[in-house]
């Protein structure tokens, strides 16, 4: 039988470990979509058409930048998107 000094000292060792492991459960459910996202982003991806899916690299992040300068109209995406980053919806622009 092992005596209680040597059972409190692996309960002491353990501790940080127990209490570790509810954040990383959270760090994993929050890492795993941003991989996702990203992963996606750099994709031709329709849920309509999941044949068609193909690597597109950079090009949907060089359409998002050249959006605006395309959009000469405030309903286009670039209006949204520039809203969206300011927090405020497409009409208030």
């Amino acid at each position: 039988m092992r005596s209680p000094r040597t059972r409190h000292w692996r309960r002491e060792k353990s501790l940080p470990y127990l209490l570790l492991a509810p954040a990383l459960v959270l760090l994993a459910g929050m890492v795993y979509p941003f991989g996702l996202g990203l992963y996606y982003s750099f994709t031709s991806y329709w849920l309509q058409y999941p044949n068609r899916f193909r690597f597109v690299w950079f090009d949907n992040y060089l359409s998002l930048i050249e959006e605006p300068r395309r959009s000469s109209s405030r309903s286009g995406w670039g209006s949204r998107w520039r809203c969206s980053c300011m927090g405020a919806s497409p009409g208030a622009a």
